[in-house]
């Protein structure tokens, strides 16, 4: 996907399949502020785009360190070396970083999906 309407569009299906947890992700990113965008005057939704990405990736993790190295991951690849060689901090040292916001991550989407399931079985 490149064109920014097809970006719009998939943004606008996450949002619709995730509800609350999309707007979640983005809050767990701009308080974390790993480029320190939003501190300096950024809106809060400036990670929409890692959002996306995270989310469509987010049935690869199995762990909350799994998801934390997704997170990593993402921000390497819309950053690049602006991120991963900011202040030539090496992942071993972002790690304790990026596996907070897995486990923070992690909470949500697991009470996301219990929620989910939840209002599937009263459905029934």
């Amino acid at each position: 996907m490149s064109s920014f309407s097809e970006k719009q569009e998939q943004q606008r299906k996450l949002k619709q399949e995730y509800g609350w947890l999309y707007e979640s992700f983005t809050q767990i990113l701009a308080k974390d502020d790993p480029m320190n965008l939003v501190r300096i005057g950024a809106p809060v939704n400036e990670y929409d785009l890692e959002v996306n990405t995270i989310l469509l990736r987010l049935h690869d993790a199995h762990s909350p360190e799994e998801l934390g190295d997704i997170i990593y991951t993402v921000f390497v690849s819309a950053f690049g070396k602006s991120f991963a060689s900011r202040g030539e901090l090496s992942y071993q040292q972002y790690k304790p970083r990026f596996q907070a916001l897995g486990e923070t991550a992690w909470n949500e989407w697991m009470r996301w999906k219990e929620e989910k399931k939840e209002g599937e079985a009263s459905k029934e």
